[in-house]
């Protein structure tokens, strides 16, 4: 997904709004999201979350709707999207494409958390940088490097008697 990126020099991030909620569930399979409350029976008419197969429904719906693009110069993780381009130019065109997309689909983005025309982004833990092309996230390594060091050699060895690591 990452590589994708690499190389870039301008990125732009894009985040849905309401994600899940702007799925509309068939009719035939509301009953399947029914729910009672003392004030009576109610059944979900989208896709609420907390079900178990939401956020795989969620990213292939994002895969069919930027299936042409995607890879090329567009990455799509549930309901993040981030699109990178070599020049300002083509970046133009390239959220040219993804909007055009989103608006058939239906889908509404969440202006307070897309950033566009960046020289760097987050994304799923690293940094795309136009300078350093991708790094870990600063956050990230705080966090890591601040475990104390009995509960990360406790991770690592469970996880080596995990993998039959001898």
């Amino acid at each position: 997904m990452l590589e994708t990126l690499s190389g870039s020099q301008w990125f732009s991030s894009l985040d849905l709004a309401s994600r899940f909620w702007q799925v509309e569930l068939d009719q035939k399979d509301r009953e399947k999201s029914t729910f009672i409350t003392r004030f009576g029976t109610y059944e979900f008419t989208v896709m609420p979350f907390g079900l178990c197969n939401a956020p795989a429904t969620f990213q292939r719906l994002m895969d069919t709707v930027l299936r042409d693009i995607l890879w090329q110069f567009v990455v799509v993780y549930i309901d993040d999207i981030n699109v990178g381009s070599k020049t300002f130019e083509k970046h133009l065109l390239h959220l040219e494409q993804v909007f055009s997309r989103l608006v058939q689909a239906g889908l509404k983005l969440s202006p307070e958390k897309c950033f566009f025309f960046k020289d760097e982004i987050p994304f799923l833990g690293h940094v795309v940088s136009c300078y350093q092309n991708l790094y870990l996230d600063k956050i990230i390594l705080r966090l890591l490097t601040g475990l104390p060091m009995k509960i990360v050699e406790d991770q690592t060895s469970h996880m080596m008697q995990c993998a039959e690591i001898p």
